[in-house]
């Protein structure tokens, strides 16, 4: 796979628009604050797939980006070192992400045709479920905005169904025992409320 090399600077763009992860492999010092939380990165990437080999992971993850840094070390001011730390596109992070987790997911679909209404279901892969969605004759096409990996994606799903009971309705656009008049945030709560015990991940947004 082809990798760009970018300066910290471009890097740091892309990160503050949302577009990228940024993973610092290395142990050093730095101005930037931010640099211990892309080692923490970096050290999530390595324990969440501990099974890949340490010299491999670069090329597992497939990284877009290259990010050269020069920073000057603390301690004497005086010696430049460059560092090279990696960037991942976040479209590529999430699909990293469901590709090798554990395959089940409760998510939360959006559609802009229909404010203030959610679709909660489950899936092994969501992207792929909501592609199903909207190939099937869609108006207005839903967005997926939302997934919580579980070790029991049925029983989470079921008791989140329970637990807005208050709140379901009917649509023309599939079974209307998935579709919730609630707001995106209200539902995102009474998921990783319902499904803290069977969390086996943090949750992802897209």
């Amino acid at each position: 796979m082809y990798q760009e090399t970018i300066s910290l600077e471009e890097a740091l763009l892309l990160e503050q628009e949302g577009k990228i992860t940024i993973y610092n492999p290395h142990n050093v010092d730095s101005v930037f604050s931010s640099i211990k939380e892309w080692k923490d990165n970096w050290e999530t990437l390595r324990k969440t797939y501990r099974k890949v080999p340490i010299q491999k992971l670069t090329s597992f993850a497939n990284f877009e980006y290259i990010i050269e840094h020069k920073f000057i070390e603390q301690h004497d001011f005086t010696t430049v070192n460059w560092v090279y730390m990696y960037g991942q596109d976040i479209e590529a992070k999430v699909k990293l992400e469901e590709s090798n987790s554990k395959g089940q997911y409760v998510y939360i679909l959006t559609n802009i045709a229909f404010p203030g209404i959610c679709k909660i279901g489950k899936a092994v892969t969501p992207s792929k479920r909501v592609r199903q969605i909207n190939g099937a004759g869609t108006v207005s096409e839903w967005v997926l905005k939302y997934a919580l990996p579980v070790s029991d994606d049925y029983k989470v799903e079921g008791e989140v169904h329970r637990e807005l009971a208050n709140v379901r309705m009917s649509s023309h656009q599939g079974s209307q025992r998935e579709f919730f008049e609630i707001e995106f945030e209200e539902a995102v709560k009474v998921i990783e409320k319902v499904g803290g015990m069977f969390t086996t991940a943090k949750p992802i947004y897209y």
